[in-house]
């Protein structure tokens, strides 16, 4: 089965973005933002298919491929100054709901909505010319897909927890 959507014909999007930034504080950052959306095949355009005897469906109506009709994230950053360096204590949450791969109509390609929440501990020297990060993405194993058709379909890059350690230096 082939999810492809060539030509739409006409669609809309509407919705409804916020963003934010807050700082209570000299050492205490939190910012974050959604986004409510709906965006729709208004008139599915089936002449090219039929010019050419191929099955076309009408998908007029339905939502448009890879449209999630919410996603957000939010997100904090603590520091900590000390004389010979800053600590950053950080944190972030992710968010999306369902959406389709292929038509709303069709339910083998729709791809559940998910949460990630990632943290991490830096270490900022001079003035942020140097910096270590030990990170924990993904905090809580949450695979999610990227695409799906069915009992097929592509797990993220990211969909799994990981760590590390990020260096970086600023000339």
């Amino acid at each position: 089965m082939t999810t492809n959507l060539t030509n739409a014909g006409d669609v809309s999007t509407e919705g409804v973005e916020i963003d934010f930034v807050v700082q209570p504080n000299a050492r205490l950052r939190l910012n974050g933002g959604v986004t409510f959306a709906n965006a729709q095949i208004d008139n599915f355009d089936c002449s090219v298919a039929n010019a050419v005897n191929l099955d076309c469906s009408n998908r007029s109506g339905e939502d448009l491929q890879f449209s999630p009709k919410v996603k957000g994230f939010v997100a904090t950053e603590y520091l900590i100054p000390r004389p010979w360096a800053n600590i950053i204590i950080a944190s972030s949450m992710s968010f999306q709901s369902e959406m389709y791969a292929g038509g709303s109509e069709n339910q083998d390609t729709r791809i559940a909505g998910h949460t990630l929440v990632n943290m991490s501990l830096a270490l900022s020297l001079h003035d942020d010319a140097y910096r270590a990060t030990l990170f924990v993405n993904n905090l809580f194993d949450e695979a999610y897909y990227t695409f799906k058709n069915g009992n097929i379909g592509r797990l993220a890059r990211d969909g799994h927890l990981y760590t590390g350690v990020k260096l970086r230096a600023r000339f």
